[in-house]
């Protein structure tokens, strides 16, 4: 379909934007009706190419990373048709560079104010990864300080964003029809190739096994390993390849030759240094603060830094007459940072429905192209396994959803036929010629496949 011009375009967008809003308000909803429900952690294993860990529990929700079949996923969370799952190591999140300020000549930022990051989308781009990636109560502190494994910029050379390496509470969601559980043979050869021992049962349903599975990427291959025996406290803040201030070690020590090994440094708490907590900026600083983020553009203003150290100000000023008459001035001063914010972020999310409404566009073009291709085919849906007909006690069916937006649902299913091969189009939109009927069992349509087409590459 050709680009939509004009008084055209404008009709269409305001359509789309209605869309969009029912979309994400029955999103919303479906959310408060059906939460994620916490499980007692086990294994699960992907059985097929191409599956998605996304960064929310529905379709529209974009992916975070896409993975191979026989991937080891952690699961401790659940929720009709998806299941939460802890991060793969050398998966990123993606800090934006209004909340940091980079250090050690880059290779390095220091957060400015407390951030739940953002989920990193793989396909990248400036106006992606709008879904944040911690909750509020897991949220990284100011001062934190994280390595930076690249640094985001857009066509015109500014920085958009830093990559870092996701904390180990960063979560995911994965379809259950893509996964299964793993098996305690599997279980066992992941483990070994961990390099963990003494693999029990109860190494695998250990309550917050904190293992961090690895797939067959270049990733895997610089992680380094998590012992699953030992149980995470969800609460913590523990974020990998995190970079210590620490101090030199005392050279008499170092020099001892007579030790039988360099200990290992103890890996500290994410806290503060003792000089961020005292220092508190001068009035006069305060001013050249304001000064400059008033003259950055609204955009990528420093604007909620600067109303973090107004705050510390205010609160640290005493009680004497000329005290409480700079905190007057300064918090009128902080008003005017709050109006500039509150218009920052109304900018962010005027661009992120645009991006939105620029996405979905594409998509209705695309939903116009398939139903025109529809009209050659018998059934036309997302191809994906059959939880219920998995071919045990039940015969193996292969499930056909329409439906992309969060709230799929079965259209038909597919017999297995001689001579065409399913697994290379699971999870991918699919056209089929064959023989259909109705079953009343069911309530659903049976076919016999003469011919199955993918329609959308990779989807």
């Amino acid at each position: 379909m050709g680009r939509i011009r004009g008084g055209a375009r404008s009709v269409v967008l305001v359509v789309l934007a209605a869309v969009v809003g029912i979309g994400l308000m029955t999103d919303r909803a479906l959310a408060q009706d059906n939460p994620i429900q916490k499980v007692e952690p086990y294994w699960a294993i992907t059985q097929l190419d191409g599956a998605t860990i996304r960064c929310g529990s529905a379709d529209v929700y974009y992916s975070v990373r896409t993975l191979k079949k026989g991937s080891l996923l952690r699961v401790d969370g659940e929720k009709s048709d998806w299941v939460r799952v802890q991060y793969l190591p050398g998966m990123v999140a993606l800090v934006k560079p209004e909340v940091a300020t980079e250090i050690d000549a880059g290779s390095a930022i220091r957060l400015n104010v407390t951030s739940r990051l953002q989920a990193a989308d793989e396909k990248r781009g400036e106006k992606r990864s709008w879904q944040f990636l911690l909750t509020d109560s897991t949220g990284l502190p100011a001062g934190t300080k994280l390595a930076v494994k690249e640094t985001l910029r857009n066509e015109a050379g500014d920085i958009y964003g830093y990559l870092v390496p996701a904390p180990t509470q960063a979560r995911g969601f994965v379809r259950s029809a893509f996964v299964r559980k793993a098996t305690e043979q599997e279980i066992e050869a992941y483990l070994r190739e961990l390099g963990v021992d003494g693999v029990t049962e109860d190494v695998a349903e250990a309550d917050g096994a904190a293992a961090e599975p690895i797939t067959s990427t270049d990733d895997a291959e610089t992680a380094t390993p998590v012992d699953p025996r030992v149980p995470a406290d969800d609460g913590a803040i523990d974020a990998p390849e995190l970079i210590d201030d620490a101090t030199p070690a005392d050279p008499d020590a170092a020099s001892d030759t007579d030790a039988e090994a360099t200990p290992t440094p103890e890996i500290k708490p994410l806290t503060l240094d003792e000089k961020w907590k005292v220092r508190i900026a001068t009035v006069e600083h305060l001013q050249r603060v304001y000064a400059g983020v008033m003259a950055q553009p609204i955009a990528t203003a420093e604007v909620d830094a600067a109303i973090a150290e107004f705050d510390r100000s205010i609160t640290a000023m005493g009680k004497t007459e000329t005290d409480q008459r700079l905190a007057r001035d300064l918090s009128g001063r902080r008003k005017v940072l709050e109006v500039r914010r509150d218009l920052q972020r109304s900018l962010r999310e005027l661009e992120n429905s645009r991006e939105s409404l620029d996405s979905l566009e594409r998509e209705v073009s695309e939903q116009r192209r398939l139903n025109a291709a529809a009209l050659s085919y018998d059934v036309v849906g997302r191809l994906t396994p059959s939880v219920v007909y998995d071919g045990r006690s039940l015969p193996k069916l292969y499930r056909i959803e329409a439906g992309e937006f969060g709230a799929a649902r079965t259209v038909a299913y597919v017999l297995p036929t001689e001579g065409i091969e399913f697994s290379p189009l699971i999870g991918r939109t699919v056209g089929i010629r064959g023989e259909v009927r109705e079953d009343s069992g069911l309530g659903v349509r049976l076919v016999r496949p003469k011919a199955v087409e993918g329609l959308v590459p990779g989807r």
